[in-house]
């Protein structure tokens, strides 16, 4: 027979290599040994238990039937099913992942909005500037500057009359350049301010930013301080020292010059300053004067004391005018009709002529102005001009003539420069 062919089984079925005959029923009796007829003991027994002949009719046990190998398409198929079972598997984890992250992000978002904006560290700034805390303001803002301390701010300083904050801008787009579709940054934004100082109103913009680390990040002030905070030159080219606020400062005036005018800028609040030249300066010591610093840019183009007008002090004009008088005797002593150096003179009539037996004589001095020089004339802090003009008479008779007298009387008036010398002490010369 050859192999897969069916055959029938003893209970008339049909049946394959690859099937057993059913094992008989527990009910059905074994036949009796051949040998000895003695009964089986159960329906599988081998050998006689009373002779130990074997049993031609013992019925073998089942066999297993062998496993069939698959095919291997349909081991291919097997596979990538399960394959796709686990990549589908994966995104379902990916995705819960992602949405978690993104409410994580969104609640975060949500979080920092609700415990922090960007006015909050400006609104700490505002209120520090309104008290003139200048250490905790040069604290928070990084800055290093001899004028900004609480020490300097003492005496002399008054804070702004008014802060507000306007407007709040977050900051660049990111993404299309296209106005209608930015998305502003939320991590950067510009707070507007507007400060009042007496009269006079400016706008400050303050940059602050979110914090770079940690899960709450709240706002901070940014690296551009500039909008708050001014630049100004506390320059002048007459005077070497200034007294701002409570604090004594060098401006590099002087003998300097011109050289002064790009040096000493310094950080300043805004406010109002009083400003003051100490009392040991020659010509201006003990002036005061009160100057405006407004915030920002527009603070620093200005020198707080340029803009205003220096007065010389009352003894160093009483010292010019002393010195003034005292080199109109000396011309006076003059027998010259054109004395060298001096504010007057007369014609003597003729090229040829002689005079003789000159006498000078002041009837009035010239009423003289002594005031701050203008400040780009370099070294020459004051100068001299005449207000209301003097006179003078002269009295000489010509060499070779009747011998009669001449009188003459001439307008006196003086100019000249003021200097301080390296004693200190004041120097008036004579110009024109």
């Amino acid at each position: 027979m050859s192999a897969g062919t069916p055959r029938l089984a003893d209970d008339g079925r049909m049946m394959n290599e690859h099937m057993q005959p059913p094992a008989p029923s527990e009910s059905s009796a074994p036949p009796p040994c051949s040998q000895c007829g003695a009964p089986a003991a159960r329906a599988s027994s081998r050998f006689c238990r009373n002779c130990g002949t074997p049993l031609a009719t013992a019925i073998a046990a089942p066999v297993a039937p062998s496993p069939v190998e698959p095919r291997a398409e349909e081991v291919y198929a097997s596979e990538e099913k399960r394959g796709r079972k686990r990549t589908a598997r994966r995104l379902v984890v990916i995705g819960g992942i992602a949405a978690v992250l993104v409410l994580l992000a969104a609640g975060q978002r949500l979080v920092q909005d609700q415990l922090s904006s960007p006015e909050e560290p400006v609104r700490e700034l505002l209120g520090l500037l309104a008290e003139g805390k200048a250490d905790a303001i040069a604290d928070l803002m990084g800055v290093d500057s001899p004028l900004m301390t609480d020490a300097a701010l003492k005496d002399g300083y008054t804070p702004p009359d008014d802060l507000a904050i306007t407007e709040v801008t977050y900051g660049n787009a990111a993404g299309s350049e296209i106005e209608d579709t930015r998305r502003p940054v939320r991590d950067s934004a510009v707070v507007d301010v507007r400060i009042r100082i007496g009269e006079e109103t400016s706008k400050a913009r303050i940059y602050v930013r979110r914090e770079s680390v940690g899960w709450l990040r709240e706002w901070e002030l940014g690296d551009r301080i500039d909008g708050l905070l001014g630049q100004a030159r506390l320059l002048n080219a007459h005077i070497d020292r200034l007294e701002l606020a409570s604090t004594v400062v060098e401006t590099g005036g002087g003998s300097l010059g011109g050289l002064a005018r790009r040096q000493g800028e310094v950080t300043l609040l805004p406010g109002t300053y009083t400003v003051s030249v100490p009392d040991t300066h020659p010509l201006f010591g003990g002036m005061t004067t009160e100057v405006v610093l407004q915030p920002g840019e527009q603070a620093q183009r200005e020198s707080p004391f340029e803009t205003t007008e220096l007065k010389v002090k009352p003894e160093a004009v009483a010292e010019v005018k002393s010195q003034v008088s005292d080199h109109l005797r000396k011309c006076a002593e003059s027998t010259m009709l054109n004395p060298p150096g001096c504010p007057f003179n007369v014609d003597r009539g003729g090229t040829y002529r002689t005079v003789e037996d000159v006498e000078w004589t002041i009837i009035d001095e010239p009423q003289i102005e002594v005031s701050a020089a203008p400040i780009d004339s370099g070294n020459v802090p004051a100068v001299v001009s005449t207000t209301d003009p003097g006179k003078a008479e002269v009295e000489f008779t010509y060499s070779y003539g009747d011998g009669d007298a001449q009188k003459k009387v001439v307008e006196v008036s003086v100019e000249g420069s003021v200097r301080v010398d390296k004693e200190g002490e004041i120097r008036w010369s004579r110009s024109g």
